[in-house]
């Protein structure tokens, strides 16, 4: 009997452990920052504060920012490009032009002209223009690079929802963890009082020699109550590392304290069959969404790809100003102001194949990417599938602890009743307390186990774009 006792101590511990080092993750410490007064924090409050404070987030902002910049940049290319450059030079002569010798015949006379140095401008020049170019065609180049931009706009805001998401999840997985352990730490020390209080009778009928419960028989039962008392240390520790997570996911100061406004896990049975859930996943995972639009950022790279296969035709307007002390020559009032405006065309007619293989790469990765999506989208159809089962199975296993804990809690009734009379043994009596301490922390895992379950497949899900979103979609067209 005393070994059955041991093997459930040892059961019991192991169950409770487990079930809590699941669930915790290591949380880095942040600043400390003088605490305000004890507030009692629901679910949504942590929510709430964590979309508002965690680091992702504003990473995923800034990714959005970067992203909206960047179509910026993609859009200037339909506007003229206006550039000033000047620019300022000295010779070591005055540049000449030299007119040769020559004769001149009259009717009278001859005479000859001699060879001329003529002074075409100073030697001191400073030139300034002002220069407009505008793309008329490019063979789609810059269509394909506003389309990519845009398209990148609408993955950055699909990154911001997947990460709000992310955060939704871990702080609802830490939330329920600290009720998780509040509730392992208060049965562990509920069966510690009860043990505890066996052991005293143990041993004081030990100490006044009844002849009914020998030395052994209280050397084991304080074994067992010892190392319930560890078990609650352990607890104890779990709980402080299930508060340090969700205070770092919310942005709480590692030192402030945090008092939970709900104090049970919820519990939804499963209402929807296996072919809806991956229905939903199907049309509204944010993964495969993302993928879809670099799919599509593909394509508008194929088209890019192309347009270097095409003549480029520019228009092109300049006005030149020459600043030059000399009048003469070359620097007359007219040509010290040039007006000029062209049309020009670029060709590449031959670049040793390096575009038409640009386009059969593109074409390659753009394909490529479309058979990822195919895996992608059966593996997360897997992942939907096993996180059902999971929860099925979850599920059923709720309803049974609740049938064992309440036939353990009857049992441990039935037990103290006979104890009182002395049909029962103290063996007897322990045995049925940790019976209905291994049931009742059984029952708190198995409802933990069923919300985290669910948790992670609403993730996968993601049943719709956030009203923060819609209001930041930008028009692609």
């Amino acid at each position: 009997m005393c070994s059955g006792i041991r093997d459930n101590v040892v059961l019991l511990t192991s169950t409770i452990l487990l079930s809590v080092r699941i669930v915790m993750l290591n949380a880095q410490m942040i600043e400390k920052i003088p605490g305000e007064t004890l507030h009692y924090y629901t679910l949504d409050d942590c929510i709430e504060m964590a979309l508002e404070h965690h680091v992702k987030q504003r990473i995923a902002l800034e990714s959005l920012n970067i992203a909206e910049a960047q179509k910026k940049q993609a859009l200037s290319a339909y506007w003229p490009q206006l550039s000033a450059s000047a620019y300022y030079s000295v010779t070591d002569e005055e540049p000449t032009f030299i007119f040769p010798k020559s004769s001149i015949n009259l009717p009278d006379m001859d005479f000859t002209v001699a060879e001329q140095h003529i002074k075409l401008m100073d030697n001191q020049n400073l030139t300034a223009s002002l220069k407009l170019t505008m793309p008329l065609y490019t063979g789609g180049i810059v269509s394909a690079l506003k389309n990519q931009a845009a398209l990148g706009v609408q993955i950055a805001q699909n990154d911001i929802q997947k990460t709000r998401n992310e955060i939704t999840r871990d702080v609802k997985k830490y939330y329920y963890a600290v009720v998780l352990t509040n509730h392992l730490t208060d049965i562990g020390q509920e069966a510690f009082d009860r043990l505890n209080a066996t052991l005293d009778l143990t041993e004081s009928l030990y100490k006044n020699g009844s002849g009914r419960v020998k030395k052994t028989d209280y050397l084991k039962n304080k074994l067992i109550v010892d190392n319930v008392k560890m078990l609650i240390v352990e607890l104890q520790k779990s709980n402080k590392l299930a508060e340090a997570a969700l205070k770092f996911s919310i942005g709480l100061p590692w030192n402030e304290p945090i008092k939970l406004a709900e104090n049970v896990i919820p519990h939804q049975a499963l209402s929807q069959d296996l072919d809806s859930y991956v229905h939903r996943m199907l049309s509204e995972n944010l993964e495969l969404k993302t993928i879809q639009l670099a799919s599509s950022v593909f394509d508008q790279k194929l088209k890019e790809s192309k347009g270097y296969l095409y003549p480029h035709i520019g228009l092109v307007g300049q006005h030149t100003r020459l600043f030059n002390k000399y009048n003469y020559g070359m620097m007359t009032p007219e040509n010290k102001q040039l007006w000029l405006i062209g049309l020009g065309l670029n060709y590449s007619f031959f670049n040793g194949f390096r575009y038409k293989n640009k386009v059969q790469e593109v074409r390659s990765r753009a394909t490529q990417l479309r058979h990822q999506y195919t895996l992608f989208k059966q593996g997360l159809t897997l992942m939907v599938q096993s996180h059902f089962f999971q929860l099925m199975a979850a599920q059923e296993g709720v309803e049974i602890s609740k049938e064992v804990y309440a036939t353990a809690s009857e049992n441990l009734e039935l037990v103290k009743r006979a104890y009182r009379i002395e049909i029962l043994t103290e063996k007897d009596l322990i045995e049925a307390q940790i019976i209905e301490a291994l049931m009742k922390a059984k029952l708190e895992k198995s409802l933990y186990d069923h919300y985290r379950i669910r948790t992670d497949l609403e993730y996968l899900l993601a049943e719709q774009v956030t009203d923060f979103i819609k209001r930041n979609t930008l028009d692609t067209n």
